[in-house]
């Protein structure tokens, strides 16, 4: 989105939006941590959908409210309509289909399964931290133990642990991760996944 203002919300979580209410309500049933798609439009060509994907975060900010202007004092009432949100889904076993690179050479021939090692890793800084501001970035870290789930990644990319980590597989397979370990001088991080006992 380019511009900030004239969006209209036509659906999330393929739900209807339609007005505030029903916006409250479809946002109200949406589990933290769960990835919706968004249906909008503008307002200068209402003609053109846009698809957007999103991840739904309450754990940093939990309580959901609603602003009021107040016209005689000049401030916003905040009303709670959530104060916790619905708890996450369970993280299902899955396996990640991969295609190998073809190489003919015999000699090269483990290298057909080097696309296996590499993990895109995506992280949301919800509060600035260290002096590292909100942000959201993705890079790209290798597997370095596959019995554990553990990957090495920049801390380009992982600052600190006050952070979301998502871990895509195969391109395909979306997955919550933690830090493991932060190093102080080396500039490298270690995050693992927290459903997946061996990689495909």
């Amino acid at each position: 989105m380019h511009d900030k203002s004239g969006w209209l919300l036509d659906k999330i979580d393929d739900k209807p939006t339609p007005n505030l209410d029903a916006f409250i309500e479809v946002m109200k049933g949406i589990p933290d941590r769960q990835k919706v798609t968004i249906t909008y439009r503008h307002l200068s060509d209402l003609h053109t959908k846009n698809l957007h994907v999103a991840y739904i975060e309450r754990h940093w900010q939990s309580e959901f409210r609603i602003a009021t202007r107040n016209d005689e004092t000049g401030l916003w009432d905040f009303k709670s309509l959530q104060d916790k949100p619905l708890e996450p889904l369970p993280i299902k076993p899955c396996h990640a289909k991969f295609v190998d690179i073809p190489i003919p050479s015999e000699k090269k021939k483990g290298c057909a399964s080097l696309s296996r090692s590499f993990v895109q890793v995506r992280t949301f800084c919800p509060i600035p931290v260290d002096s590292f501001p909100y942000r959201k970035d993705t890079g790209y870290g290798v597997v370095i133990d596959a019995e554990n789930g553990y990957v090495l990644v920049s801390r380009r990319f992982v600052p600190n642990d006050v952070c979301d980590i998502y871990l895509i597989f195969a391109e395909s397979m979306d997955i919550p991760g933690k830090v493991v370990f932060l190093h102080p001088n080396l500039n490298y991080a270690i995050v693992t996944v927290r459903c997946l006992s061996r990689f495909g």
